[in-house]
């Protein structure tokens, strides 16, 4: 796993300990955080945020720049 894209919906307080597990089981790749639009994102290990509305274009020119394709 190279790069995990997650909704802030999926973030609950009961379900951080699971996210940290999987995050250490597959060597803590990279995460984007998929945040409301007017809220403070929670804390976390996100190395980006994009927040809501984003374009489907956007999101995939962030995920090709933090996972580049093998030339």
């Amino acid at each position: 796993m190279r790069l995990v894209v997650l909704d802030e919906a999926a973030v609950a307080a009961g379900e951080r300990r699971v996210l940290d597990l999987v995050l250490s089981e597959h060597g803590r790749p990279p995460v984007v955080l998929l945040a409301r639009p007017l809220e403070e994102p929670p804390a976390g290990p996100w190395e980006r945020v994009v927040r809501r509305p984003f374009a489907l274009g956007d999101l995939a020119a962030i995920v090709e720049e933090m996972v580049p394709l093998p030339a």
